[in-house]
């Protein structure tokens, strides 16, 4: 007897005569939508290994652009009459920069004469000691050739008479010499009543900052105002100390400014001196670690517009896997010979 089975065609949709309704099939916009979950809720940790990959890679620093600065010092005490120049002019070599007057004496001429009567009323007392040890060594002399005092005590009024001599003689100096001062310096203010002091730039440049008001008064060595000149500047840049073994004299470096603009430069001199990082480059904490002060020269000449001190860049410094990199793929370098 056999018995055969025959597997009839069911409908997908149906079981057992019952209609069954199925979801639809999933198609590739879930898949997706499962995708953009998976990479917003892992993107904090791919974030955290990009960055810690990319800060071993490439080595960068905050910097700026420095020019070569001079500060224009006062060469005398005076009111300052009269100001010539506003920041971001350009000045030449000898050029009037400002003018200082005399409308009040300084409080240098003006101290000077309480401080003379002291020292000539110094130099009576001086002389009044001086007068009462040479009658004390007379008297001891006297007693001496009497036998009523010794050798010791005669020598010791000597002692004290010579000490009153020399006082005598170094305030005598010091109230030649403050009177000789005093002379000067009414020679300095007749000269500044009737013409006033120049203030004469010391070199070509631009002028960029300021620090005096005019009509204000000001003493000898105050800085008036601060020159850049035109020589090429310099870049300073705030480096990480972990990466100090980049700073060497020759390293090459990538310079970004603000605008966009990209140049290239290269260390000119070894680090000497840490600091900590300038508030403008803080982090959001206000925290500022020591840095590494390092100095680049650009391999090309800055323009006009972006020779501004203080201006802020970005420098990456080449690392050695980037060394690495350049010579994988520098297909142009030449390959060293070797040795027979």
């Amino acid at each position: 007897m056999k018995i055969r089975f025959h597997n009839q065609a069911k409908e997908a949709e149906r079981d057992d005569g019952i209609k069954v309704a199925y979801a639809p099939a999933k198609r590739g916009f879930p898949k997706l939508r499962w995708y953009l979950i998976l990479l917003v809720v892992s993107s904090p940790l791919i974030y955290f290994i990009l960055h810690t990959a990319m800060n071993n890679v490439l080595v960068k620093a905050q910097g700026v652009v420095n020019l070569p600065l001079i500060e224009v010092r006062s060469s005398h005490s005076g009111v300052l009459t009269d100001l010539l120049v506003s920041p971001g002019d350009d000045v030449s070599k000898g050029q009037l920069l400002a003018s200082l007057g005399a409308e009040k004496r300084g409080p240098g001429f003006v101290a000077r004469q309480p401080r003379i009567s002291l020292l000539e009323k110094s130099v009576e007392l001086a002389r009044s000691q001086v007068a009462d040890q040479e009658s004390r060594l007379g008297d001891m002399q006297k007693l001496f050739k009497a036998g009523a005092a010794t050798a010791a005590e005669v020598r010791a009024a000597r002692d004290r008479l010579e000490k009153s001599t020399y006082l005598l003689y170094t305030k005598l100096t010091e109230l030649e010499s403050e009177w000789v001062e005093r002379l000067n310096a009414s020679e300095a203010e007749k000269h500044r009543v009737e013409n006033g002091w120049s203030v004469i730039s010391p070199a070509d440049g631009r002028v960029v900052e300021i620090l005096a008001l005019k009509n204000s008064f000001v003493s000898s060595e105050d800085v008036l105002m601060v020159i850049a000149e035109p020589d090429e500047p310099l870049v300073t840049a705030y480096l990480d100390p972990r990466y100090s073994k980049y700073a060497y004299i020759g390293q090459k470096a990538a310079i970004r400014f603000s605008d966009g603009h990209r140049a290239t430069g290269h260390i000119v001199e070894l680090p000497q001196v840490t600091i900590k990082l300038p508030d403008e480059f803080a982090s959001g904490f206000g925290t500022r670690p020591l840095s590494v002060l390092v100095r680049l020269a650009l391999d090309e000449p800055l323009a006009e517009d972006r020779r501004i001190h203080g201006l802020p860049v970005t420098v990456r410094f080449q690392s050695g896997l980037e060394d690495f990199l350049a010579d994988l793929f520098n297909s142009d370098k030449p390959v060293p010979a070797k040795a027979e």
